[in-house]
């Protein structure tokens, strides 16, 4: 196997070299002022001199020493006229070594630098194993070891001694991940995991291959499936975590070591070193234990939210069908009221007629109330239907979850059955007594269940006229189980996304020992008092709200128009176009058919982005053939697969391209493929065209729904989008510049809030100052982040006056008195 590269050819070279600069760099540079010709002094000989100033500029460009016979000659010749050196050849410069030496430690201690010695190596070191730990890219390793030894003032030394360092780091940590499980290992886990390698007659699969993938579908076969391919799994987790737990391997790791295996067919898992085989293994169950819950859990989550539309949707249904039954009864309820008083006024009008006798109104008495009993058994009827009318509309609701229980029984008990929870970080303890009561019973619900958890009304429900009903008891199970989980007081023990907040926070421990390092790493430095930010906050936001509502009552803001009740309207301005709007097909020749690989290889020439396309792993040391980078592009962004477009190019196999894409095109890749492209475009200034005089770079963001065919646990339904059919939103950003700089796929039925702050932090090119979105993308954390962010978050909200705008209570900013309105025009 060849030698791991990190740096390309040229990359070494221009590593180790002097920098190229031009002539109003090398002016802007070589600057000599009277310290410089000080230090200088007493320096003996032209050669010397010339070579001081230029190793003493060289470190102060870029904080390296070059070899003197690596010297630029024209800046050799530059700074021999700026000494009066002349006849001067350039070509005759050298340096001894002593000398050499002699002016590295003066320049070092004139700059306050260390030397790459002893403790800088240590130093080096341990960021090189936090990185290797994560298995990042050597490349990106080579890079940061860069960053942290201009930050620490140390110098930089040659590519050969950093790569050292960091191929040796990266030997030394794999041979201790190694070592580590062989001394942990026993030959019954060995031969649990080679099992999974084994070959299953009955489903003609190897037992690897089965445990790699899993159902998206929310029917109740599909969810045993699941169920069951995770219970099988969890018998090995159980055994294997022990020894996980003594590896020196961190998530990313974990991530790392198990998608190589799901990209590997079965005979290239085998062919490996026993070992390192099992180490693969083991980290392929424990990843995938932590996905499946997660699978689980999502199906879970979806299959409620179907379920309560379903119920809403009954009920609201019932009560519908009932109402024309229940107005019926209502009137004759009326009726009857209405013959009662019309009785009691008869009765009484007689007792105060003197003209007849007391027998006589005895008789007219008693001829009316027998009228009146005879309808007594029809009264008494309208009496219990609306009594039953009035209880429904209490307990109709809980009746259609009742009824609709059973369907929701056979999806979500296979999956609460083995489901694992965090029992520590869990708050919800009375739920968590549920669950393992459940679990023990395995489902089997009866009357001596835990009700804790439930509320007043919900017990009353499930316990009606003292008898216990099981359907309606496991359906509420099932929905608190999902508003915990969603809430975050109901954790999974093994997920990578229900996990406990405070495992996706930093340690505390660290955070009381680093605070300082982190605030300052993170730019948060002014925030640091949250009391003073929060009033400094406030008192902005206060003359803010007095100087938009001075604008309104001075009418010079002529978009809003307010009406005589208080309430008020706003008028998006129309878009004023200028004699000249940027048109960036004016830049370019008239339109022509051009092939798409040509253009591919030429954008390719520019940004160099195919580079980005490297191989998954890590010590793969492989030169990969653009043309088989441009087919996958072709291949993927077509949709015409592999196979076609390997059939229809040349010298190129199914098999390679298959390849290619399985091991080159990650998420990660992709994306910094399209950040160098967005450099180059960046660099052109071209797109500059459409910035406004400020320059401010002016980002938006929004949600498109797209249908999805096949199963997806991202896909939902609404039939304003997708009518019948299931779908996703595909969130995306963009800015002024028409720079379309971060996508990300995520269900259509969340809010595109949550993955604002993702878009604008996952990109290097795009720096936003001013973001917008809809009302859907905006939320009050999103406005507090891009605060911290010094983002200026720009939202167009709908229904404005009719939203929250403050979380600040206790001030009136200024009312409309002047324009007789009793109350603020626009207030928090």
């Amino acid at each position: 196997m060849p030698r791991l590269k990190i740096l390309s050819v040229s990359e070494q070279d221009e590593f180790d070299t002097p920098p190229i600069l031009s002539g109003e760099a090398r002016k802007a540079h070589f600057r000599f002022n009277q310290i410089l010709q000080e230090i200088i002094k007493p320096i003996k000989g032209e050669v010397h001199q010339i070579g001081f100033v230029l190793m003493f500029y060289y470190f102060k460009t870029v904080q390296k020493f070059f070899a003197p016979q690596t010297f630029r000659l024209q800046d050799i010749e530059y700074v021999s006229r700026q000494l009066k050196i002349l006849d001067f050849k350039a070509g005759d410069f050298q340096l001894d070594k002593h000398s050499y030496k002699r002016y590295k430690y003066k320049i070092l201690q004139y700059y306050g630098c260390s030397p790459f010695d002893k403790a800088a190596q240590i130093l080096l070191h341990q960021k090189i194993y936090l990185l290797a730990a994560s298995h990042v890219k050597p490349k990106v390793i080579f890079n940061d070891c860069v960053d942290l030894l201009l930050v620490q003032k140390i110098e930089i030394p040659k590519y050969n001694a950093i790569r050292g360092a960091i191929l040796t780091t990266i030997k030394d940590y794999t041979e201790s991940i190694l070592q580590s499980l062989t001394n942990s290992l026993s030959k019954e886990h060995m031969l649990l995991l080679d099992e999974l390698l084994s070959f299953m007659e009955d489903k003609a699969v190897y037992k690897l291959t089965s445990l790699k993938s899993f159902n998206h579908s929310i029917r109740p076969k599909a969810i045993k499936e699941n169920a069951r391919e995770l219970a099988s799994i969890q018998d090995i987790y159980t055994q294997l975590l022990p020894i996980v737990e003594t590896l020196p391997l961190n998530t990313r790791g974990i991530e790392y070591f198990a998608t190589t295996v799901l990209k590997s067919d079965i005979f290239r898992v085998k062919r490996r070193t026993d070992v390192d085989k099992y180490l693969h293994l083991i980290t392929f169950i424990i990843y995938q234990y932590s996905i499946l819950h997660d699978a689980l859990m999502d199906i879970l989550l979806k299959s409620i939210s179907t379920f309560n539309s379903s119920v809403k949707r009954e009920h609201q249904n019932r009560c519908y069908e009932n109402r024309i039954k229940y107005a019926s009864t209502l009137k004759d309820f009326s009726d009857n009221n209405l013959m009662q008083i019309n009785l009691i006024k008869e009765i009484y009008s007689l007792c105060k007629d003197s003209h007849d006798d007391y027998f006589s109104k005895c008789k007219i008495i008693e001829n009316s109330i027998e009228i009146f009993f005879d309808s007594t058994d029809q009264r008494e009827q309208s009496i219990d239907l609306l009594i039953s009318e009035s209880d429904y509309n209490d307990s109709g609701y809980y009746q259609a979850m009742s009824s609709k229980s059973r369907s929701l029984q056979s999806k979500l008990t296979p999956i609460l059955n083995i489901l694992q929870f965090n029992i520590e970080q869990s708050s919800d303890k009375e739920l968590l007594k549920a669950v393992e009561h459940f679990q023990t019973r395995e489902g089997r619900i009866f009357s001596n269940s835990p009700i804790s958890f439930l509320t007043s009304e919900e017990k009353r429900e499930v316990l009606y006229e003292n008898k216990f009903n099981t359907s309606l008891y496991k359906a509420l199970l099932f929905r608190k189980v999902s508003a915990k989980v969603k809430s975050g007081s109901l954790n999974l023990a093994s997920s990578y996304k229900f996990r406990a907040l405070d495992e996706y926070l930093i340690p505390e421990y660290e955070w009381e020992i680093n605070k300082p390092d982190l605030i300052r790493q993170a730019g948060l430095e002014q925030f640091q008092d949250p009391d003073k930010t929060l009033q400094q906050l406030e008192q902005i936001l206060n003359q803010e709200y007095i100087k938009t509502n001075e604008n309104i009552i001075n009418n010079t803001n002529k978009h809003i128009k307010v009406h005589k009740t208080n309430d008020f309207t706003i008028n998006t301005p129309a878009l004023e176009l200028s004699d000249w709007e940027p048109n960036l097909s004016d830049y370019f020749p008239d339109p022509y058919t051009v092939p798409m690989q040509e253009i591919l290889f030429s954008v390719n020439k520019s940004s160099g982005f195919l580079n980005y396309f490297s191989h998954l792993k890590t010590s793969y040391n492989r030169e990969i053939s653009d043309k088989l980078l441009v087919a996958g592009i072709m291949s993927l962004g077509y949709g015409m697969g592999n196979n076609e477009i390997a059939s229809i190019a040349k010298d190129i196999s199914p098999s390679a391209l298959d390849n290619t894409v399985n091991w080159c095109f990650t998420t990660e890749n992709v994306r910094n493929a399209i950040d160098s492209i967005l450099k180059l475009t960046t660099a052109t200034t071209i797109p500059s065209v459409y910035l406004e005089a400020e320059q401010k770079i002016h980002t938006s963001s929004d949600g498109q729904k797209w249908k999805v065919i096949n199963d997806s646990l991202n896909a939902n339904y609404s039939f304003k989008y997708y009518g019948q059919d299931q779908g996703v939103t595909v969130n995306s950003f963009i800015d002024r510049r028409n720079l379309l700089f971060y996508s990300t796929v995520m269900s259509s039925s969340l809010r595109e809030a949550g993955y604002v702050i993702d878009g604008l932090m996952h990109n290097d090119v795009v720096k936003s100052d001013i973001h917008s979105t809809d009302t859907h993308g905006y939320s009050e954390v999103v406005f507090g982040i891009t605060h911290f962010l010094s983002i200026f978050f720009a939202p167009r909200i709908k229904g404005l006056k009719h939203q929250i705008k403050s979380m600040f209570s206790g001030y009136i900013p200024i009312t409309g008195e002047e324009l007789g309105f009793s109350s603020p025009l626009l207030y928090p």
